[in-house]
């Protein structure tokens, strides 16, 4: 049986070499040594981080350790699959079916930590999929743009930015089409109203429905770590920011037209 390699951190592999952390990060930006392997960022903002080998260590700056494989921790391979942190862990630790392809060593004395490949991710996860499946009830967000919101107070245009220009709001949603607006719930309007005491009628226009990346694949009825495939094979751009939590949202039409022009079959309910 092969054995497991065992990866070292930035912070580990500068102990083991005893430099400071700072110094050995200025060795690897200027590629004084490639890395063996390449631990997944759990965000889009942050780079992969590089991890070696104890060999690779020893020989730092001559080892050629070809193209890295990238793994992923637990966190990210949380974030990966699109299921529940608890799920993830309960079958890790308890049930123990998630067997790691690697370790990586935080510290020099510490634990060291299970990493994944995508492919093993995968893999278990279509074997376990019907225990872990997310809900397929997505969440729309409903929003009102300047206009509409206007209709739903029974006001003026005109009125309502006068209104806002006096007590500003924070929008709930950005469209980006080629005007963009700031657009807000029906329940944030209304408390803005009511704040400020508005006497308005409220009518009923149709408000703007938007899916964001969390809720679109329950939407499509596939997985996070399916839609974000998808995402990369063929990238959508997004019609609207949501404002918090910050996430990219589209309409169900555009979902489904993409979802079908990506895969060839219709994924929205």
């Amino acid at each position: 049986m092969t054995e497991k390699p065992v990866f070292y951190s930035i912070g580990a592999a500068a102990t083991k070499l005893g430099l400071h952390r700072v110094l050995l990060n200025q060795r690897v930006a200027d590629g004084q040594q490639a890395p063996d392997a390449l631990l997944a960022a759990t965000s889009k903002n942050r780079p992969d981080q590089p991890v070696w080998t104890a060999e690779t260590l020893e020989h730092w700056g001559k080892a050629d350790p070809g193209e890295p494989t990238v793994y992923y921790t637990t966190n990210a391979a949380i974030k990966y699959l699109g299921i529940p942190a608890p799920t993830f862990n309960m079958h890790r630790r308890t049930k123990q079916d998630i067997p790691a392809d690697a370790h990586v060593m935080r510290s020099a004395t510490g634990e060291p930590q299970p990493v994944w490949t995508a492919e093993s991710l995968d893999e278990w996860h279509k074997e376990v999929r019907a225990m872990v499946s997310e809900p397929r009830k997505p969440r729309s967000l409903a929003v009102y743009a300047p206009a509409d919101a206007a209709a739903l107070m029974n006001i003026t245009r005109t009125a309502f930015e006068k209104m806002l220009n006096e007590r500003p709001m924070q929008a709930d949603l950005v469209t980006l089409d080629t005007a963009p607006e700031l657009a807000w719930t029906g329940k944030h309007l209304d408390a803005w109203a009511t704040d400020g005491d508005v006497p308005i009628k409220r009518r009923k226009p149709k408000a703007m429905t938007y899916y964001s990346e969390d809720e679109a694949p329950k939407l499509l009825g596939v997985t996070r770590a399916e839609f974000a495939k998808l995402m990369r094979s063929s990238p959508l751009p997004p019609e609207a920011l949501v404002v918090s939590p910050a996430a990219h949202a589209w309409s169900k039409d555009t979902l489904a037209q993409w979802h079908v022009a990506a895969t060839g079959r219709d994924g929205a309910k």
